[in-house]
């Protein structure tokens, strides 16, 4: 289950489910689908028929002692919080009085049970990411109300799930997180693909991808891929990540670029990872996208 809503920004996800064991990371993003907590009419209501947990028990988790703003309708921080974030050894502090005007939440299997993944989007002038603020994800076990694991995810102006659907990792859900922006002819886009490893966030990896409105041979289109294939006597399936890239006049470029002998120039770039036992994570067994953000590079 996936709670989303209206979402004033005009920006959603842009993951699909690809031929049935993967997903595609669109180019572009789709329409609009989150929601001002201020909205949700049933924020006091069973997350699901028979819980005794509401989502405003489980944002409780998160932030204790949260007050409720009668000027905005917003969530409204007590005390100050101190949050890591994934993959670096930097922290994020939000301190009290920081507003949380949206949420969303995603249902996962990890560990041999369900998990609650939600996603609290934080108001600040004080962080350093582009746009401000920050995106809180907390994993709960199935029924419980305190979260195992709480930790900080936005990079860019937007961050939002890009699921369901999910990547099948064996007995586990591979999902993806996006972080996203856009201007007048480029579009930007972070996708990390994630795991729940006993109860905390593990990301497999976190790959860039670039669109670009031009003439002729100034455009460009990237369209990333996962998907998953068996691995032998592991329990965890290989997991192929491709990125897709088209320079070049598109399906719908003007016919004039064609007329001038200008082809589409269309290359893949791709990655494997496998489980490592011992690490207990996914690990990339080849050179990553090296060569994509070169490529890039030429395009920013």
């Amino acid at each position: 289950m996936n709670l989303r809503g209206t979402f004033s920004r005009g920006l959603g996800t842009s993951l699909l489910l690809a031929a049935g064991i993967g997903l595609t990371a669109s180019s572009l993003p789709a329409a609009a689908s989150t929601s001002r907590i201020q909205d949700i009419k049933h924020l006091d209501d069973p997350i699901e028929k028979g819980s005794p947990l509401s989502y405003r028990k489980l944002i409780g988790g998160v932030f204790k002692d949260t007050r409720e703003d009668p000027a905005t309708g917003n969530l409204v921080t007590t005390a100050e919080r101190v949050l890591r974030r994934i993959g670096t050894r930097e922290r994020t502090v939000l301190t009290a009085g920081t507003p949380l005007p949206f949420f969303e939440s995603i249902r996962v299997r990890a560990d041999g049970q369900r998990y609650v993944i939600l996603m609290i989007e934080a108001e600040s002038d004080a962080t350093d990411v582009p746009g401000g603020g920050a995106a809180v994800v907390a994993s709960f076990p199935e029924g419980a109300s305190e979260p195992q694991d709480v930790a900080e995810v936005k990079a860019d102006r937007d961050c939002y799930f890009g699921g369901p659907p999910f990547l099948p990792l064996g007995p586990d859900d591979g999902f993806t997180i996006v972080n996203h922006h856009q201007n007048s002819s480029q579009t930007y886009l972070i996708t990390g693909l994630f795991r729940i490893q006993g109860g905390r966030f593990q990301r497999i990896d976190e790959i860039f991808t670039l669109s670009a409105i031009g003439l002729c041979e100034n455009s460009l289109q990237e369209i990333l891929t996962w998907r998953t294939a068996a691995d032998g006597s592991s329990p965890y399936p290989r997991i192929l990540a491709a990125v897709y890239v088209t320079e070049g006049p598109g399906e719908d470029e003007d016919p004039e670029c064609r007329e001038r002998g200008i082809k589409p120039r269309k290359t893949v770039f791709a990655e494997t990872y496998r489980w490592d036992k011992a690490r207990n994570r996914y690990a990339a067994i080849g050179k990553g996208f090296e060569a994509l953000v070169r490529l890039n590079e030429k395009h920013l």
